[in-house]
């Protein structure tokens, strides 16, 4: 499964630091592989939040909600290193577990 993120310790505003993660099974179920890569995009400057935050009552779950439709609307090649590109990665890893 391969999912886009941003890790947060605050409700602060989602312009860059995501992460591509990917996390399964190998093919014969015997290894549990864990991929973390950092992303940039530019689809996320103009979604900063300050000036709604300082006016009551900021709404953080719509806000996220918003943010997150904002990203599975774009195209993969919207992000660097292209999604494509690494989900394409990611399908090459091999391990020989015993």
């Amino acid at each position: 499964m391969r999912f886009i993120t941003h890790y947060s310790a605050a409700v602060d505003p989602i312009v860059d630091k995501l992460v591509y993660t990917f996390v399964g099974l190998t093919t014969d179920s015997q290894a549990y592989v864990v991929v973390s890569i950092p992303l940039t995009t530019t689809v996320l400057k103009g979604n900063d939040p300050a000036a709604a935050m300082t006016t009551p009552p900021f709404d953080a779950a719509d806000y996220l909600k918003q943010t997150s439709a904002l990203v599975n609307s774009v195209k993969v090649t919207d992000f660097a290193p292209n999604l494509d590109n690494l989900d394409a990665m990611v399908k090459t890893i091999n391990l020989n577990v015993r």
